[in-house]
């Protein structure tokens, strides 16, 4: 029997169901697609919010760093200003400790002597008021031995211990009469026995004597009446007394009146085998004044040298050799120039950090120069050297200077640039004050300075260039408050000097002062050619170890005396 058909709603229904079957499949699979792309978008955000919390905590961890380093720094840095503020006490205290002198007058009280007795007297008041305003924190102690002759008897000697009380002193010398003598000899060595036995106790000490005759002795004295032929009737023996004197450390000045003592001096310092003993000529009406000056500059250079804060660094030993080689023997060095780059701004300058001098890229062609083998003079921190720069055939002496400390770490190039730090800033002030100063007004400039690296100096491979000054060489200013009396001692007028350290205090708003001015006048040009300044800043931690801070502003200020450029560059008068 055949089978049966299938009816026409059977038919129907297959291909429905098949259908059907087909959409649920595809819904079901859209559906897990969905599924897919939710999770994996959770999984995206997941991720996303543990990166960000990772970042988030780099972040915060970051932060935390850098505040601590920033705390660290803060720290480190207020630590390094507290001390150098210490330190800065601590100088300030050696300054005026040195800041004190013993100056004893040695005199020959003879006839002839009246008129440098009675300027004495007179002038003593006056000339210790002068010194102590040139040295704000001097403490001056006076002494005076008059010396007559052998028969003289009592009034052979005339001593009055050191004092600070000047007028207790003029009344003393007020006492003294120019009396006595025999022969035209005197008793030079019995005043210098009296001197050496004094109570020297004052760091600087000044021997100034003051005589128109030579002491006993014909080796003193081109054939003078002498009763004393073969030296002093008492022993005493003039080498003996220059070295007492010498090894107390007390300078000897004479103040030469006429030729008969030339032949003693030149003998005394022959004794001592050095000159020992300095010669200024000198007038009855005009010693107190020389007196003045040269007190000034023996203090200013005690007292400079205690001015700067002492480092316990290792330094190489140099052998100095004063005299300017024959460069002609000397071999061709090459090296490479970096040069000095100034501020653009005194706002700039003032508100730096640290003190970038020089380009960190050298010229492209080097530089040939000759060098002594031996420095002529060293300071603190540096030695000097006669050089010469050798340029287009022709040769131009300049100085070089080095580093003496001996450590690999401190010959760095930006070791060297911390040396130009004061010499940049002067630079620039110099020239910012010669635009304003007034027309006829001497000019101030600072020499032009550089480092140079040599090629085949491994072991000391830079060196800094400066130019060299000619004429007399003289200390204007100091960064210990020491104004040089006007005129100095050679007769220069420096009020601009004065006037220009004034002026960059002024210019910078308080925050620096120039000092430490030292150079020559060169009259051709109308020109002050300076070096080696000093910058005191409110910044302690700029400038280098002679930066007094706002101890420096007010020793400038105590001794600074405002003068006629101060007043025509209306500088305000003792700003502190």
């Amino acid at each position: 029997m055949p089978p049966t058909p299938p009816s026409a709603a059977e038919t129907t229904r297959t291909p429905t169901k098949t259908k059907g079957s087909k959409a649920t499949e595809a819904d079901s699979v859209a559906a897990n697609m969905e599924k897919l792309r939710i999770k994996k978008e959770e999984n995206e955000r997941r991720l996303r919010e543990k990166e960000e919390q990772e970042r988030l905590l780099r972040e915060e961890e970051e932060k935390s760093i850098a505040m601590e380093r920033s705390i660290a720094d803060a720290a480190k840095t207020l630590k390094e200003i507290t001390k150098r503020k210490d330190a800065i006490v601590e100088i300030h205290k050696q300054v005026k400790d040195s800041a004190s002198v013993d100056l004893l007058f040695l005199v020959d009280c003879t006839g002839s002597m009246s008129p440098f007795i009675v300027n004495i007297r007179n002038r003593i008041v006056d000339s210790a008021s002068e010194i102590k305003r040139i040295h704000s924190q001097l403490t001056l102690r006076l002494a005076f031995v008059g010396y007559r002759d052998h028969t003289d008897g009592v009034n052979r000697l005339s001593i009055l211990p050191f004092t600070q009380d000047a007028s207790a002193f003029k009344e003393f010398v007020r006492g003294q009469s120019a009396t006595g003598g025999d022969d035209e000899c005197e008793d030079v060595h019995g005043g210098m026995n009296a001197a050496a036995n004094l109570e020297w106790a004052s760091q600087t000490r000044i021997l100034f004597h003051v005589g128109d005759a030579p002491a006993h002795g014909t080796e003193f004295h081109n054939g003078c009446n002498d009763r004393y032929p073969t030296g002093d009737p008492n022993g005493l023996n003039a080498k003996t007394l220059l070295e007492s004197l010498r090894s107390k450390n007390i300078l000897y000045s004479f103040g030469r009146i006429n030729h008969s003592t030339d032949k003693m001096v030149r003998r005394f310092n022959e004794l001592v085998g050095a000159p020992y003993v300095t010669q200024q000529s000198v007038e009855g009406s005009t010693l107190m004044e020389k007196v003045t000056k040269s007190v000034s500059v023996s203090v200013s250079r005690s007292v400079s040298s205690s001015a700067r804060t002492k480092d316990k660094k290792a330094k190489k030993d140099v052998v100095l050799d004063p005299a300017k080689p024959s460069f002609t023997s000397l071999p061709t060095e090459k090296a490479q120039r970096f040069n000095l780059t100034l501020p653009a701004s005194i706002a700039e300058l003032t508100a730096a950090v640290e003190d970038r001098c020089i380009e960190n890229w050298a010229e492209t062609s080097p530089y040939s120069f000759k060098v002594a083998p031996r420095p002529f003079a060293k300071g603190a921190t540096r030695a000097a050297y006669y050089a010469q720069l050798i340029k287009s055939g022709r040769s131009e002496d300049i100085i070089l200077k080095e580093s003496l400390y001996s450590a690999d770490s401190e010959l760095t190039k930006q070791k060297y640039e911390g040396f130009l730090a004061c010499q940049r800033a002067a630079i620039f002030l110099a020239n910012q004050f010669n635009a304003a100063k007034p027309i006829g007004t001497p000019s101030i400039r600072f020499c032009d300075t550089y480092i140079v690296q040599f090629m085949d100096r491994p072991k000391q491979p830079y060196m800094i260039v400066e130019e060299n000054i000619n004429g007399q060489f003289e200390k204007f200013n100091s960064n210990a408050g020491f104004c040089a009396p006007c005129p100095t001692e050679h007769g220069t007028n420096h009020d601009v000097v004065q006037a220009f350290s004034h002026w960059t205090y002024q210019a910078t708003g308080g925050n620096i002062l120039v000092v430490d001015c030292q150079g020559a006048f060169d009259r051709s040009s109308n020109t002050f050619m300076l070096t080696d300044p000093a910058v005191h800043c409110k910044s302690v931690l700029r400038f280098g170890t002679t930066n007094m801070g706002s101890v420096g502003f007010q020793d400038f200020f105590k001794g600074h005396v405002c003068n006629g450029t101060c007043t025509a560059m209306r500088l305000t008068a003792k700003p502190l």
